[in-house]
């Protein structure tokens, strides 16, 4: 997206909210066509910036607005072609929560698990297993401290970014025009 929107065949694909230039007002994207030709603002302005989407400072509090596990929506659209129930899907946000990266292994234990997902500690297992049966999740068994004391599980994701990831472009592609 390069540049301001002033008419509504500027409008890119995938653009969500209008934001006026001047008063900073933001209009859905697909309603564009009721701002007239040009587009145009209540306060008056003809300039509109492109966004995809909303900024965190703007869909949150400000006191929580740094303190969120983002999860691509493609995980949700994906959730039922992946197999996975909303246990596998809150699983995956729990250890999400712990990872910064890409590549990044976490370790939170199965209690901790449980209780970010208010599920029991049994069913967290359950969805592990189901995670780490299709790939998704790879697990290495048991994590030890310098005391010798066996601590927990480490866990890596990217089996299962990779794999949304190849759906989401398997998505994209299907959804070119098609030339004869």
């Amino acid at each position: 997206m390069s540049g301001l929107v002033r008419y509504e065949h500027e409008i890119a694909a995938g653009v969500r909210v209008l934001e006026c230039v001047q008063c900073r007002e933001k209009y859905p994207a697909d309603e564009a066509i009721d701002l007239g030709t040009p587009l145009t603002c209540v306060c008056g302005g003809v300039g509109f910036i492109p966004r995809r989407i909303a900024r965190i400072a703007e869909r949150f509090p400000e006191e929580i607005a740094g303190k969120f596990t983002p999860l691509p929506d493609a995980l949700q659209d994906h959730a039922k072609a992946l197999g996975l129930s909303g246990r596998e899907l809150l699983t995956v946000w729990a250890l999400e929560r712990h990872r910064r990266a890409m590549g990044d292994r976490v370790f939170p234990s199965v209690v901790l698990l449980a209780k970010l997902t208010q599920q029991s500690e049994r069913t967290v297992k359950r969805g592990l297993q189901v995670l780490n049966e299709k790939g998704y999740v790879r697990t290495e068994r048991y994590r030890w401290i310098a005391t010798g004391r066996r601590a927990s599980n480490r866990y890596d994701l990217d089996g299962l970014w990779r794999k949304v990831a190849e759906l989401e472009a398997e998505d994209q592609v299907a959804s070119l025009p098609r030339v004869a």
